[in-house]
């Protein structure tokens, strides 16, 4: 029974195939009549036409069409299914290349910095060993100073204790005689420009002035 008016359309638009469903569906019904109808005449040709006409009902053929639906939406929710699992998987691996090139990046920037670090480090421990050196040297050159400085110590208290007590008389010595010449008065050194060849005491005389 055939509904009518305004339920009619509603009806058609809540439960009717859609234009995609009808492209799909509509060579497989054409497919499914000509088998029923195959079906039937060969029913009719082995056990006659009652037998056929009961057999092949269009309840029967409905039934059976309602069931090639049924499944052909099956298939088709179940590629639909797996097409979008397949967009989603594919999506991702977009994604995964995507972030891929990206730490690829990073790594390529994280390997110059780490060329960058080792060459400033060789740098360093260049720097080090040659300061290292150089301390090395001049604690070599401090501790030949030092030794010589004791020797030389030492040699001077040797000679201090050889002639400490002739320097300490000639010291003594040169005192009183200036002490003695401070005592003269400036006219006893005007005739000593007279003397060519001066005597010892003299020459003495004038060095001790001199120094």
């Amino acid at each position: 029974k055939r509904p009518s008016g305004s339920s009619a359309s509603f009806s058609v638009e809540l439960w009717g195939p859609t234009a995609m469903e009808q492209s799909l569906f509509t060579p497989m019904a054409q497919a499914a009549e000509a088998i029923h109808l195959r079906i039937q005449q060969t029913l009719t040709d082995e056990f006659g036409r009652n037998f056929a006409a009961d057999f092949c009902t269009p309840f029967r053929f409905a039934q059976f069409l309602q069931a090639l639906v049924r499944l052909a939406r099956q298939l088709h929710s179940g590629r639909a299914q797996s097409s979008a699992t397949y967009s989603n998987a594919l999506a991702a691996i977009d994604r995964l290349r995507a972030r891929s090139g990206a730490v690829d990046m990073e790594l390529r920037d994280v390997r110059v910095s780490l060329r960058l670090i080792v060459s400033e480090a060789e740098r360093l421990t260049a720097r080090v060993a040659r300061v290292d050196g150089e301390r090395g040297a001049a604690s070599d050159n401090l501790a030949k100073t030092r030794q010589r400085q004791r020797e030389l110590e030492a040699r001077v208290a040797k000679v201090d204790a050889k002639y400490g007590a002739s320097l300490a008389k000639a010291r003594a010595q040169e005192g009183a005689a200036l002490r003695e010449l401070s005592r003269l008065k400036p006219e006893a050194f005007e005739d000593l420009g007279r003397f060519l060849h001066p005597p010892a005491p003299i020459v003495k005389t004038l060095e001790v002035m001199h120094v």
